[in-house]
């Protein structure tokens, strides 16, 4: 019973994080509203066409303009899969816009995120498979990176990445069936998220080398089909060709935005994208950084010795463990298949991750416009997420000296204390605030103003509310600290306390109007 409830400890803790808040501020939410009214127009009238949404429900300037009529700019794919949760809902009446982002984001992208952390968690117990390291891996990516922000949000940023991070675990499986469900993923991804993309297509030369061309053209390819075939039957009913998209057909507000638009990388935005304490990547997620040497540890995987290899054999093949007269040496030759096998395996995933992490980072410094919207973090890397943290789970399972392993879960802790604070507050950071975590999410809970959390129902209010929900994350950085050494977890909560401290020291500017209009329009 006491192991049990051991080993449902960890999940349960990530699935309180993720469903203990509630942040819900309309004035910034036009990229929620814009998916969530495609949702209630397909319920309510059977159209894509949003503008009684639009009139009902309040302005959003995440549209396409056809004519007259109004779509989401945005893919379709997080829209759909809320069609039945909002069908659903209108059976007890017609719910307020409140209810409606609610029952979207917990149902639609919440709970599916958590559910496709299952295949890719048994991915990061293969790469990292000692208990330590599998723990700060996981932890990091499901709260110390942009997975939590974006699974709380009804948006399908996460909800993509988390699509193509269980392709990637299916497809390391190299089973025929989960090819297919690699694909079917994979098409899904790219209908939530355009630049899933990216992904997906690294995912499908991955999946030739791991099971193979005809398997990938019978179970991989077959399998993507539905999600694509979706897409371009959507961009036919509602921008007039299968390769149109409504991203380029949006009004006067966000037209400077696609001016901005480049093929090649810029330093500007390279900057905004990975270090600037405005969003940066590195900034909010610095665990990530792990990735440049993780790839190097995953491609340089060694085989084993040749008595470690006669045990990976004996057990690889059961029938030569009963059979003792069986000679080692037919055993060491099973090991060597296996861990050749294994060591193969191993450099494809490593290229792999450098290959989705290098595509992700070409695209966001040349054509995401970052300083473009209300959001947490470079929101257009979230798909990179999965990759940078199997890269990175190979770093901390590395037998590195102590003091390099401590600094390493020290970044770990950082980015979940940053990400499990930030969704306390506000995941929207004003865009012209330059240190949005100190000027907003430590601003704002020194004073006393958290959003819509757990906590509330039960009464409590202000700081006391989230209390024990920190104390949740308090007990899962303490459980990743305490089994090791001393010196271990000073050096690790060191590290943490720099990465913090330099956030707090780096100059900050924010606008007076941004922060009085926050003020006024703050829930609750």
């Amino acid at each position: 019973m006491i192991g049990a409830a051991k080993r449902l400890a960890l999940p349960a803790a990530i699935v309180l994080c993720h469903v203990y808040n509630f942040p819900y501020l309309p004035d910034v939410m036009a990229n929620e509203k814009a998916r969530a009214y495609a949702t209630m127009a397909l319920v309510d009238r059977g159209t894509l066409d949003i503008r009684e949404e639009i009139l009902r429900h309040g302005y959003t300037p995440d549209v396409s303009h056809v004519g007259d009529r109004r779509y989401s700019n945005k893919a379709p794919g997080a829209s759909l899969l809320g069609v039945p949760v909002y069908g659903v809902l209108r059976l007890f009446g017609e719910p307020t816009l409140r209810a409606t982002i609610w029952a979207l984001r917990v149902f639609a992208v919440t709970l599916p995120c958590l559910l496709l952390l299952l295949p890719f968690a048994r991915l990061l117990a293969r790469v990292a498979p000692e208990p330590g390291p599998f723990r700060a891996a996981l932890v990091g990516y499901a709260l110390g990176s942009l997975a939590l922000p974006y699974s709380i949000l009804f948006m399908g940023h996460q909800l993509a990445a988390a699509l193509v991070g269980a392709a990637f675990a299916w497809l390391a499986d190299a089973r025929p069936r989960r090819a297919l469900w690699a694909g079917l993923a994979c098409g899904a991804a790219i209908l939530v998220e355009y630049q899933a993309a990216l992904a997906a297509s690294v995912l499908a030369v991955y999946a030739l080398r791991v099971v193979g061309v005809r398997r990938t053209l019978t179970s991989f390819a077959v399998g993507a089909l539905p999600g694509i075939a979706a897409l371009a039957l959507y961009h036919t009913i509602a921008f007039g060709a299968p390769w149109r998209t409504g991203t380029w057909l949006v009004g006067p507000e966000l037209q400077p935005m696609l001016a901005d638009v480049s093929p090649w990388p810029q330093r500007a935005k390279l900057w905004h994208a990975l270090v600037s304490p405005r969003h940066g990547l590195l900034a909010f997620s610095p665990w990530l950084a792990l990735a440049l040497p993780g790839v190097v540890v995953l491609f340089c995987y060694r085989q084993e010795s040749s008595h470690d290899a006669s045990i990976v054999g004996l057990r690889a093949s059961p029938a030569l463990s009963c059979d003792w007269q069986e000679s080692s040496r037919r055993a060491s030759v099973v090991g060597l298949r296996a861990s050749h096998a294994l060591w193969r395996q191993r450099r494809a995933q490593a290229l792999a991750c450098a290959a989705v992490v290098a595509a992700f980072i070409w695209f966001g410094g040349s054509l995401a416009p970052w300083q473009a919207s209300w959001d947490v973090g470079p929101r257009y890397l979230a798909c990179l997420g999965p990759f940078a943290a199997v890269a990175a789970a190979a770093a901390l399972s590395a037998g590195w000296p102590t003091r390099w392993r401590g600094a390493a879960l020290g970044l770990v802790v950082a980015s979940v204390v940053i990400h499990t604070l930030v969704v306390t507050v506000l995941p929207y950071y004003p865009p012209s605030y330059t240190n949005p975590f100190v000027d907003v999410t430590l601003a704002y809970l020194r004073a006393g103003r958290v959003t819509y959390n757990a906590g509330m129902l039960l009464g409590l209010r202000g700081v006391a509310s989230v209390a024990p929900y920190l104390a949740v994350v308090a007990a899962l950085i303490g459980w990743m600290l305490a089994p090791r050494p001393r010196r271990f977890t000073l050096v690790a909560l060191v590290v943490a306390a720099l990465h913090l401290g330099g956030l707090a020291l780096v100059e900050r500017h924010g606008s007076a109007s941004t922060r009085a209009n926050l003020e006024l329009n703050w829930e609750p």
